[in-house]
Order: structure tokens, then C-alpha cells, then sequence
């Protein structure tokens, strides 16, 4: 009877901590920068856009997030980098990169450190220098420039010294 116990309270001890875990939710995203100044910007490629925001913050909590963790984001707005020409047919995705449109994503968030809160804040991450960022060049992503800058901005504020 005692073999059990002594074996589920090892398991236990020997249990890897808990995984971070990021909640990544969009306010009126309808209304966002890009939806309501871009024609081209319909619902499909607002939702494609979203979407590719939303894992890419799934993915930098996997890679930065400590254990033990837990972030909620809020995204306020979306600007993206670059802008459509107003000249381009609609249906044209072609977005013209300026040294003066750079990505802008207003968010909030609230930072937890098993159950209790450690950080909240209301930022604007912008990427001013967007169009020397080597690595986002040679990508072919078209959330690039966002998903560079996000990199930057996340592991600034989370990844403590767990680097990566």
C-alpha cells in the first residue's frame, strides 16, 4: 500500500512545471487601422492576419515565456506596415514599404506568475527601423515586419533570463 503513495508523490515532485500560456484576444478588430482605412483589407485577409498575429504570440510564449507563467493580450489596434497604393486595383495585395509607415500594435496586457498578477500595461509597439531589419528582408512572411517587431518587444518584457 505504501509503494503507490511513495510513487505518485515522486511523480508528482518530478512533474515539470507548468507551461506558460498566452491568451491573445482582439478588440472591435473591425476597426482596427488597416480594416478601416484600407479597401483591400477585407475580411479574409483581416481574419488571415489575426490568425498569423495570434500564433506568432503562441509561439514567442512557447520559446520566452518562463514556465509558470501566464500572459493575456489584448490587441487594441493594428497598423501594418506599409501601406496600399492608392492607385493599385482593390483586389491587388501590394502593400509600398516607407521609411514613414512603419508596424504599430497597440496592446494591453496583464502578466501572471503562477496565479498571481506580475505586470499590466497599455503599450503602442512600433518598429520604426523596419526596412534595415535583415532578418525580416529576407522573409517572405507577410506579417514580416509585425512578427520582427513583436520579437523584440516580447522578449524585451518576458523572457527575463531565460533568453533564447
Amino acid at each position: 500500500m505504501r509503494t503507490p503513495i511513495i510513487a505518485t508523490v515522486v511523480l508528482a515532485l518530478a512533474a515539470p512545471p507548468a507551461l506558460a500560456a498566452v491568451d491573445v484576444s482582439f478588440t472591435r478588430p473591425e476597426r482596427f487601422t488597416d480594416a478601416a482605412l484600407d479597401r483591400s483589407f477585407g475580411d479574409e485577409a483581416r481574419q488571415r492576419t489575426l490568425e498569423g498575429i495570434e500564433r506568432h504570440f503562441r509561439a514567442m510564449a512557447e520559446r520566452w515565456l518562463p514556465p509558470g507563467r501566464d500572459l493575456r493580450v489584448e490587441i487594441i489596434d493594428i497598423d501594418l506596415a506599409g501601406r496600399f497604393e492608392p492607385l493599385r486595383a482593390p483586389s491587388q495585395d501590394v502593400r509600398a514599404m516607407l521609411d514613414v509607415t512603419w508596424p504599430r500594435i497597440t496592446l494591453r496586457y496583464a502578466l501572471e506568475e503562477n496565479g498571481r498578477p506580475v505586470a499590466t500595461a497599455q503599450e503602442e509597439v512600433t518598429d520604426l527601423d523596419y526596412l534595415v531589419r535583415p532578418q525580416a528582408q529576407r522573409s517572405r512572411d507577410p506579417l514580416r515586419y509585425e512578427k520582427a517587431m513583436l520579437d523584440d518587444w516580447f522578449r524585451s518584457r518576458f523572457a527575463g533570463s531565460t533568453g533564447g
